[in-house]
C-alpha cells in the first residue's frame, strides 16, 4: 500500500486529478504500485506537481481481531445509546415548549 506525502507539511495527498491538489492527515491509500503510477500519469509533469513529495510504502498490521457478533453487538449498543439520548433530548425540548406555552397562557388568562 502506498501514500504520497509532502515532506514539508507532512500531509498526505487525497488523490484526484484536478488543478488543485488536496492534502490531509490521512490521505488516500493506493493499494498497488501500479495504481499510484497510474495516478501520477494523470499529470503532465508529476515531478513538478508533486515537488517536495515522496512515496511512502505502508505495511498493514493487525491491530485487533473482533468477532462479527461482538462487532455487531457494539454497533447495536452505540445505536441504542444514541437513540436513548435523542429521545431524552426530545422529551426535554417538548417539556420546555409546554412550560413556555403554560407561561404564555398564564399571562393571557391572569393565572
Amino acid at each position: 500500500m502506498y501514500k504520497i506525502r509532502n515532506k514539508i507539511t507532512g500531509l498526505y495527498s487525497s488523490g484526484g486529478s484536478g488543478y488543485r491538489l488536496r492534502w490531509s492527515k490521512k490521505g488516500k491509500i493506493w493499494a498497488e504500485r501500479g495504481h499510484i503510477s497510474n495516478h501520477l500519469a494523470l499529470f503532465r509533469d508529476p515531478m513538478k506537481t508533486y515537488a517536495d513529495c515522496e512515496i511512502v510504502e505502508i505495511e498493514p498490521t493487525v491491530k485487533e481481531i473482533v468477532s462479527i457478533s461482538d462487532w455487531c453487538k457494539g454497533v447495536t449498543e452505540r445505536r441504542e445509546a444514541r437513540n436513548k439520548a435523542a429521545k431524552e433530548q426530545l422529551e426535554e425540548f417538548r417539556k420546555e415548549q409546554r412550560r413556555k406555552q403554560f407561561m404564555e397562557l398564564s399571562k393571557e388568562f391572569g393565572l
